[in-house]
């Protein structure tokens, strides 16, 4: 089906014909060595490379460069040459009501339209380079351990601005995601009841008591999301040496930038992230038979076991009372969760 552009103007989202498919190329590269006692080491790189990745693109906005050049027009109300233009069901909209508009409601490209959304619009580029270290044991004589560290860099296309947008421009910037990464896991059969270490052969009502129990433990932690800020007028650099959650950056740098004016501030500021995110997990399980074939597993499992606060990032909305303070909590995290269980097996 071929779309012209007057048959895309009956519609608020259409479909690009003929796209370009998404194409991703992957590099992996892990070196392996056993250390001692059955630790294993392993460090791994991994690029991603990626390019045609299709976006959303509104093909009905005002080149803002016209705002800037004349900003004191642009909301000067004019008469509006689709006022009671045809009938309604032939011009449906609000723009035939209205017998006077801003001036830059008729700049549009197609003014009787809304947003013109043209879908899986060609193309995003991206790319993510990790470099990532293990140690892990299997599980052996009662216990287990991995300990893992990652560090990437993900950058993709975006836009800097409203001339970038309105020109199709991306420039490679880093994603906000977190740089550093960790987390940790273990699992230990404690050593006492049948078939463990000690106790092998205590009576069948002391082992019930003693014996069976495993403790599973698990640590998560990143170093936080980097801030991009929004178009504003910047007269500093917002980096302070001891942020706190009522002020994590220095706020008296940032100013609303005014209607029709570029924006001339940074993404980002190096090393200017948000609160630092770490959890951990526990769980504590026994199990015991009943019969020779009847076995039941009790286990009482812990979320955020510490009930640490996880904060979320900083408010970046410069016209916002709270701007620059990280008062809410991290989205769907929640404090300490104990879960009871009970599983019978047969």
């Amino acid at each position: 089906m071929d779309h012209t552009w007057e048959s895309a103007l009956r519609l608020s989202r259409y479909w690009l014909q003929n796209p370009k498919r998404e194409v991703n190329n992957r590099l992996n590269i892990s070196f392996s060595r056993h250390l001692v006692k059955q630790f294993v080491a392993e460090v791994t790189y991994l690029g991603s490379f990626v390019r045609n990745r299709p976006f959303n693109f509104n093909i009905n906005q005002v080149d803002p460069r016209i705002g800037y050049a004349n900003a004191s027009r642009m909301d000067v109300q004019v008469a509006n040459p689709y006022y009671n233009y045809l009938t309604p069901t032939e011009f449906p909209g609000p723009l035939r009501n209205q017998p006077t508009v801003a001036a830059k409601t008729l700049l549009l490209p197609y003014p009787q339209y809304g947003i013109l959304d043209q879908e899986i619009t060609c193309c995003v580029n991206a790319r993510y380079d990790a470099i990532s270290a293990k140690i892990q044991r299997p599980f052996r004589n009662g216990y287990n351990l991995v300990f893992g560290y990652n560090y990437n860099n993900e950058r993709d296309g975006q836009y800097y601005d409203e001339v970038a947008r309105i020109l199709d421009q991306r420039t490679m910037t880093s994603t906000i995601n977190p740089r550093h990464r960790i987390s940790a896991a273990g699992t230990v059969q404690l050593p006492f009841g049948k078939g463990r270490h000690f106790l092998a052969n205590a009576p069948t009502a002391a082992n019930l008591v003693l014996g069976g129990w495993q403790v599973v433990g698990s640590l998560y932690w990143n170093g936080g999301n980097l801030l991009q800020f929004g178009p504003a007028l910047a007269s500093g650099d917002p980096r302070i040496s001891n942020p706190s959650p009522g002020q994590w950056f220095n706020q008296s740098v940032f100013k609303v930038l005014p209607a029709y004016t570029q924006r001339t501030n940074p993404w980002y500021y190096d090393g200017l992230r948000g609160p630092t995110y770490w959890e951990v997990q526990s769980a504590v399980s026994k199990s015991f038979p009943i019969t020779e074939r009847i076995r039941a597993d009790l286990r009482v499992a812990a979320f955020n076991l510490t009930n640490h606060l996880n904060r979320a990032d900083p408010d970046l909305v410069v016209t916002s009372s709270t701007f620059g303070q990280a008062l809410r909590e991290a989205t769907n995290l929640q404090g300490r969760q104990v879960e009871f269980g009970m599983k019978i097996v047969f």
